[in-house]
């Protein structure tokens, strides 16, 4: 992986660290899903059974990750990343205590979306992606070119 090259710590490898186990087993269940689709050609009539959550959980940490190893985001992951968030604990006191204070000023960016149906939540992320593509100041510079074993 680039992160580990690049001697960057991933969302992966934290949650792993935190629940005690290995990246590849918290990965396990994306990995399944991308060799499925990756090989989907020897079983076109097959079918993948899998949650939309699971989807965004997984995007989720390619945009975190994106951003701890290039420095940076493009607004539509940071919006992304902050969607996902504001959806990822059914309650505020459910979120690390020191993440509340952040979580509760995510949820007013986008009126309405925890209460939404899921059509409604992409509807919602949607408008706010929009009105952040429109504000340079969200603008964030990352590094476009990545370079491994130089400072």
């Amino acid at each position: 992986m680039i992160a580990a090259k690049k001697g960057e710590q991933t969302v992966v490898d934290d949650v792993a660290e935190t629940r005690g186990t290995t990246s590849k087993e918290i990965l396990a269940g994306g990995i399944r899903i991308a060799n499925w689709l990756k090989h989907a050609d020897r079983d076109p009539t097959g079918k993948l059974e899998f949650k939309e959550t699971d989807v965004d959980a997984m995007l989720q940490i390619a945009c975190h990750d994106f951003g701890r190893v290039t420095g940076g985001m493009p607004i539509e992951a940071q919006v992304y990343e902050t969607w996902v968030y504001c959806l990822a604990y059914s309650r505020i006191s459910d979120a690390p205590l020191k993440a509340q204070s952040l979580l509760r000023k995510a949820i007013k960016m986008f009126p309405g979306l925890r209460t939404a149906s899921r059509a409604e939540q992409k509807k919602i992320g949607g408008e706010v992606l929009q009105k952040c593509l429109r504000d340079p100041s969200l603008e964030m510079p990352f590094s476009r070119e990545v370079q491994i074993g130089v400072d």
